[in-house]
Parts: C-alpha cells; structure tokens; sequence
C-alpha cells in the first residue's frame, strides 16, 4: 500500500468542467492543503458518453485510476456495463484484487463492501439530513465523509462539490479497509446517482 494511503483525512474536490463526459477529482491532505492524490476516469468511448448525456450513471462502465502527483498509481476502479446491480471491482496500485463495493438496490447512495471472495465487511450509508456518510463494520464506525462547509478546515470552506473523509485513528495503516473505503466512496459518487 503506498504511504499516502495511510493518512486519516483526505479532503475530496470534484473538478467541474462544461460538457464533461468523465468525473475528476483532486485529493488533497487537509493539514497542508497540498494535493496527493489525482483520480481520473478513463476510456470515455461514444457508448460511455451516451449513457452519461442520458443520466444512465448505473448502466455505464467505468475505469478510473487514483494517482499521485508524481504519476505512481496507488488505487483502480473499474466496472463493465451492466443492467443489474453495480459491482465495482477495487485493485491495488500492484494490480492485486483487493475486494468490490457493490449498489445496494433497496437504499439509494448507500454500497455493501466486499472482500476479493465477495464477503461482506461493511456498508457506506449517507444520513442526507445530517450531510454525512459512514462506513460502519460490525457496528463499529470506521469513517465518516462529511460535505457540510462547517466541518471543513475554514480554509476549505469556499470549495465546492467537495468533501471531508475522515478514518478512525485506529485502523491500521496498513488495513485493506483504507483503500475499500476510499474507493468505495469515489465509486458512490461516480455511480450513485441513479438507482441500480
């Protein structure tokens, strides 16, 4: 796992851009506002871009690659078309399977967490009254994605379709469960959209 996934606040911006056919978004480090972390969609064939112009998120494939500055690929989502439920597949920077993050059908925006043999280890959830997300494991919240503007450092208040992610202190640094978390949530606003 490479070092800049071990942090515990990641503070997510959504670049905006007119007649954009990908999502994009830049990861900073919320204590020195430097970024860290690029994610870019790839492979915007015509297909992808019809789907997308018909607000068909859930229908569309997908393949992004999280980044660093320097180039060095830390995170893959990818996804082919489907007309069921979203499955995301989750690789490492190595190209190692690490588990998927799948649509749950019957609560919009939230997605089941699941190991490379497709168990269940925990579920995003979004309480839209409170601006939050949580990703709960046994119970236990092992993060919290918060886009309200007062609970962004002040000098990140001004930032729009941005958010905070937030990861318990006492998950390890070098738990999987860092780089589903992350992913996961990319994936919830790449696809979470539209029902699945």
């Amino acid at each position: 796992m490479h070092a800049v996934l071990r942090k515990n606040q990641f503070f997510v911006q959504q670049q905006l851009g007119l007649l954009e056919m990908g999502k994009h978004f830049d990861i900073f480090d919320p204590l020195t506002q430097q970024p860290i972390i690029e994610c870019r969609e790839l492979e915007h064939r015509h297909f992808t871009r019809l789907l997308r112009i018909l607000n068909w998120e859930a229908l569309r494939p997908l393949h992004a690659e999280l980044r660093t500055p320097e180039g060095k690929r830390v995170l893959r989502l990818q996804k082919c078309f489907s007309l069921l439920a979203v499955k995301i597949a989750i690789y490492d920077g190595n190209g190692g399977l690490v588990g998927y993050c799948q649509r749950m059908r019957q609560r919009t925006g939230s997605f089941r967490i699941l190991d490379p043999d497709e168990r269940f280890i925990g579920e995003l959830h979004s309480d839209q009254d409170n601006f939050l997300y949580r990703f709960v494991q046994n119970g236990q919240e092992l993060a919290c994605v918060s886009d309200h503007p007062w609970s962004l450092p002040k000098e990140l208040r001004n930032h729009h379709h941005a958010y905070l992610l937030e990861l318990n202190p006492g998950l390890a640094p070098e738990s999987p469960l860092r780089l589903l978390i992350l992913a996961a949530l990319l994936a919830r606003q790449m696809h979470g959209t539209n029902p699945a």
